[in-house]
C-alpha cells in the first residue's frame, strides 16, 4: 500500500537535509555472500539471488520504505527490485520485478521478466503502483571499496550496487554500496539494514 504521511516524525530532520545539494548518505560493507553463492551454482543467478536477499532485508526497516514524491513524504507497505540489465549492445537498460513470497518464486518470475526484456531490448516495469522500489545494480568486472554513481538528489529511491565478488578461504565475499536519502535514515538503520542482510544471507539453503 502507498501512504501519503501528513506527520512525518522525522520532518526537521528531513527538511535540514533535502535541501543539501547531496542529501544521500553513501556506505560501503563487505558481505559474506558464500550460502547466497553455493546455491546460485545449483540453481543459477547470483545477481537475482542477492536481490531477492537485499530486498527481504531492506522491507524489514521501516525507515528504507519512505520516498519523497511530488513534494510529499511517501511510505510504502512493500518495496520491489528494479535492476540494471545488459542490453545487447552493453548499454544498460532496467528490469523491474515484483518480490514474490519466496526466493524460488521471485526466480521464476525473474525469469519471465528477463525473456520479456531480451525480446524486446526494452525497460521492464512492474505494473504495481501500490508498491516502492529499490535500485540494485552490480559491478561484475571489478573490486570497488566504494563508487559514487550518478544521483538525481530529487529521485530518493534506496539503492545497493556490488562488486566481482572474490574467494577467500572457501568464503565468497561482495563489497556492497547503500545509498539512502539521509532524512529517511541515519547510521542506525544502515546497520540495521547490514545486520537484516546478513540475517537473510545466512537463511539460504545451499540444497
Amino acid at each position: 500500500m502507498r501512504t501519503v504521511v501528513k506527520k512525518f516524525e522525522r520532518q526537521e530532520l528531513f527538511d535540514h537535509y533535502n535541501c543539501k545539494q547531496n542529501p544521500f548518505s553513501f556506505v560501503t560493507t563487505k558481505l559474506d555472500i558464500t550460502k547466497a553463492y553455493n546455491y546460485s551454482r545449483k540453481h543459477k543467478n547470483l545477481y537475482a539471488v542477492l536481490c531477492y536477499t537485499f530486498t527481504v532485508a531492506m522491507n524489514r526497516v521501516e525507515n528504507f520504505k519512505y520516498t519523497y514524491e511530488d513534494g510529499q513524504i511517501i511510505k510504502y507497505d512493500q518495496l520491489n527490485p528494479v535492476y540494471t540489465e545488459l542490453l545487447d549492445s552493453k548499454d544498460v537498460s532496467f528490469i523491474g520485478c515484483k518480490l514474490g513470497n519466496s526466493l524460488e518464486e521471485f526466480i521464476e518470475l525473474n525469469k519471465v521478466a528477463k525473456q520479456k526484456f531480451k525480446e524486446t531490448q526494452n525497460v521492464v516495469e512492474i505494473d504495481d503502483k501500490e508498491c516502492g522500489e529499490i535500485w540494485f545494480s552490480c559491478l561484475p568486472w571489478f573490486k570497488f571499496t566504494g563508487v559514487v554513481p550518478p544521483y538525481d538528489p530529487s529521485i530518493t529511491i534506496p539503492q545497493i550496487i556490488w562488486d566481482k565478488y572474490e574467494i577467500v578461504d572457501n568464503h565468497v565475499y561482495v563489497n556492497a554500496l547503500i545509498i539512502a536519502h539521509h532524512g529517511f535514515v541515519d547510521g542506525y538503520h544502515i546497520g540495521q539494514l547490514i545486520e537484516c542482510i546478513n540475517e537473510e544471507l545466512d537463511k539460504i539453503s545451499e540444497d
